[in-house]
């Protein structure tokens, strides 16, 4: 197993300085994921080793089963999820919301659903309130002079220990690894809500609701996830922290309303539909590889397309450089990126 001399020496250097004030070279599971979820250390492991990703790094486990991970085991480990990618591209794929079908119910829309499934297509996706958790528990920052860098790229939030209500929530609360009353997450750039007010009702979009952003999984929730049983992803609070969902803001930009996403088209709730996928130019992937809003994907159905990493993003957010390239929706859309992906599309 070989990833060329160059990246054998950068991996290994960058192993070497995650264990570094590590006790005999050994890190509990816990201790490795905070470790791995600096975004540093983050982007630093999707460049050397491929395709490196947060479920990637939970599915770590130590052969001893003393919950220790050695920094030989990690090495491995990191080996063997770039191995079979090494030849392999960065490619990506962005679905536009599909216009005049953002928030229906029920109805089939104009939007491409393919029997073949991700990555051809992508969605429908649904959205309702959370249940358990208030809007008010979302942290961040939203001073006046921060607010157009906002505009232009994503922020970090974080969710404190009083926000982990009812049975479900409290047992990923007593798991959950690193500082459990700041729990870190992250929100995409700041947009203008656009949905008319006679259709916000059936989209669960409160009235007074004049931004949102779309709030990527938390990482800490996802690890637990991974090493609990018995938990219902189903769950909208679990989703919400584990797969994504939009929060709405007032004229103050104070959060005011929590829609979890999922992938289904079920029930009462909101769907949100989507175009065809357009592939994503080089030059494009290599941008989209280089936003601090980058996140990994955390359905397991992707992540085995090939997909490893997401964002949300809008036309407004890119520079077009031409018309070919105008890929991008107002409307917004996620783009998904991985080692691969989009190869066998048209």
């Amino acid at each position: 197993m070989c990833l060329g001399t160059r990246k054998v020496d950068a991996g290994k250097e960058l192993v070497k300085n995650i264990f570094l004030d590590a006790k005999d070279s050994m890190l509990t599971t816990a201790q490795l994921f905070n470790k791995c979820n600096s975004k540093e250390i983050n982007q630093a492991l999707r460049a050397t080793f491929k395709g490196m990703g947060l479920l990637e790094v939970c599915s770590i486990h130590d052969v001893n089963g003393d919950d220790n991970i050695s920094e030989d085991e990690f090495m491995m480990a990191c080996e063997k999820a770039a191995f079979g990618k090494r030849k392999l591209k960065w490619g990506g794929i962005y679905f536009p919301v599909a216009p005049g079908t953002t928030f229906s119910q029920g109805a089939a829309g104009s939007s491409f659903v393919s029997e073949a499934g991700f990555p051809h297509s992508v969605g429908p996706f649904s959205f309702a309130p959370v249940q358990q958790m208030n809007p008010s528990d979302l942290h961040f920052s939203a001073e006046p002079s921060e607010i157009n860098e906002w505009f232009k790229q994503g922020r970090t939030c974080h969710i404190r220990a009083d926000a982990f209500r009812g049975e479900s929530l409290q047992r990923i609360l007593e798991s959950l690894p690193g500082d459990r009353n700041k729990v870190m997450g992250q929100f995409s750039a700041l947009r203008s809500v656009s949905v008319p007010q006679r259709d916000r009702a059936a989209a669960n979009i409160p009235k007074e609701a004049a931004y949102y952003v779309f709030s990527y999984p938390f990482p800490a929730a996802v690890w637990c996830i991974a090493n609990l049983g018995g938990i219902n992803s189903l769950d909208l609070d679990i989703a919400f922290l584990t797969v994504g969902g939009f929060v709405y803001m007032n004229k103050k930009y104070e959060p005011i309303g929590i829609n979890a996403v999922q992938l289904s088209d079920s029930g009462d709730s909101s769907v949100m539909r989507f175009d065809k996928g357009r592939k994503l130019s080089s030059e494009r992937v290599q941008e989209m590889l280089d936003r601090p809003d980058l996140e990994s994907v955390t359905l397991r159905a992707f992540n085995e397309l090939r997909a490893t990493h997401f964002c949300w993003i809008s036309g407004d957010q890119v520079k077009r450089t031409t018309d070919a390239d105008n890929v991008f929706s107002k409307l917004g859309g996620f783009a998904y990126l991985g080692l691969g992906l989009g190869d066998d599309l048209e």
